[in-house]
């Protein structure tokens, strides 16, 4: 359809200017200024089309509807600020232009809200004018480096976003004004998304305030200082905090030197366990109640290791069921500690060596004092395979290969 109107001259722009079409769809349900999780966005029915469907399209929209930018298009007006635009199909379309400052702030020239239809022209008359608004915030954090890794960003179109300070604030200007749908895509480990998640309310000319206060409680950030067989752990490796009923928190990568940081929730029970990527893919548990303490804190690990090659035999390994391997194992307290992850894991379409009919699985990291050792076969379909151990005993040394044959 084919739709026409005037940008008006006290807007201050030179004619001719260019106009925006906003294709809009609007948010399924949503709770006034308490936030949703609800993400159906939706466009109009049928029977809301057109001019005759203007009351079935106002009875739709409702009082004050969430609407985002689905998408946008450009067109010229004429010497005396008159434009026209033809659209296919069905659409919500709002029609916008703006005359903004540096700063962001300014006025907007906007139409009403109107349901497209092929064939049938619309005329939105002269767009109103108002000024555009600023959305600003803060976020209340127990450490400021949380904040400056958060991004903000309102749903629709367009650059929408907005970056956190370490001071927890944030700004969105020159904004239309209406009810935008505001969300993190983007938070540190640690941080949920949903505290973000919220429906906002943007007047023009006003600077609308928020104080997002995600309730996290106190964290700590944590140095560790690791030693693997008197060594820096080699390649790249992180740290992973574990906690029962809690997402993991993973450290950031670390460096030659031996050094890692972590951030987690102050609380005690976590496992950490030591990851090290690459060729030998090794990852074991090297702390059982640990607690990480409010604000900052070091602590050294002086990790003691070998390595375990597994000979294992066809028979233990299906070639019709596909499994990952796992090494059991006990500390010297006689406590279950986190199964560590074969480096490589091996299936029962392998060909074994010809020398021994066998089949090599590694541990590259045991801790030394690792005791009640078992190989366990884990299928990757456990409902129709169910896994089984293998026990052995192998007498570990610090950085040397222990070989142990399954028979």
């Amino acid at each position: 359809g084919l739709i026409t109107g005037l940008v008006p001259a006290e807007l201050g722009l030179e004619f001719p200017c260019t106009v925006e079409f906003h294709t809009m769809e609007r948010l399924a349900t949503h709770l006034p200024m308490e936030g949703t999780k609800k993400t159906v966005w939706e466009s109009p029915p049928p029977s809301a089309m057109g001019v005759e469907g203007r009351e079935q399209l106002m009875e739709w929209l409702g009082e004050a509807p969430v609407l985002r930018l689905k998408e946008r298009r450009f067109v010229n007006t004429d010497a005396l600020g008159q434009f026209q635009f033809r659209l296919g199909g069905t659409r919500l379309v709002r029609i916008a232009c703006a005359r903004r400052e540096v700063s962001g702030v300014g006025d907007v020239a906007v139409s009403r809200l109107v349901c497209t239809s092929s064939g049938e022209p619309q005329d939105v008359g002269t767009l109103s004018v108002t000024q555009l608004g600023t959305l600003t915030g803060q976020i209340a954090l127990p450490l400021p480096a949380l904040a400056a890794q958060i991004q903000l960003s309102l749903a629709g179109k367009g650059k929408l976003t907005s970056e956190v300070t370490c001071n927890g604030e944030f700004e969105f200007p020159g904004l239309i004004p209406g009810r935008y749908r505001m969300a993190a895509p983007f938070t540190p480990e640690g941080v949920p998304r949903a505290p973000f998640e919220r429906v906002v309310d943007v007047q023009p000319g006003e600077g609308s305030r928020l104080v997002i206060d995600p309730q996290l409680g106190a964290f700590g950030d944590v140095e560790f200082t690791i030693s693997l067989n008197s060594a820096p752990p080699p390649g790249a490796y992180c740290l992973i905090l574990h906690r029962d009923g809690e997402e993991d928190h993973w450290s950031e990568d670390g460096t030659p030197g031996g050094i890692v940081r972590a951030r987690a929730p102050a609380a005690a029970g976590y496992r950490v366990s030591l990851y090290i990527d690459g060729r030998e893919n090794a990852g074991f548990e090297v702390l059982d109640r640990f607690e990480v303490p409010q604000g900052k804190s070091s602590v050294h690990l002086d990790v003691r290791s070998g390595r375990v090659v597994c000979a294992v035999p066809l028979k233990y390994l299906d070639p019709a069921v596909s499994s990952d391997q796992f090494l059991r194992w006990k500390d010297g307290s006689g406590k279950e500690r986190m199964p560590i992850q074969a480096g490589t894991h091996v299936y029962g379409n392998q060909v074994p060596s010809e020398a021994t009919g066998t089949i090599d699985i590694e541990f590259p990291c045991v801790p030394l004092d690792a005791q009640d050792l078992r190989l366990e076969f884990l299928p990757d379909d456990e409902d129709k395979h169910e896994s089984f151990a293998v026990p052995f005993e192998a007498e570990l040394v610090e950085g040397k290969v222990v070989r142990i044959r399954l028979d």
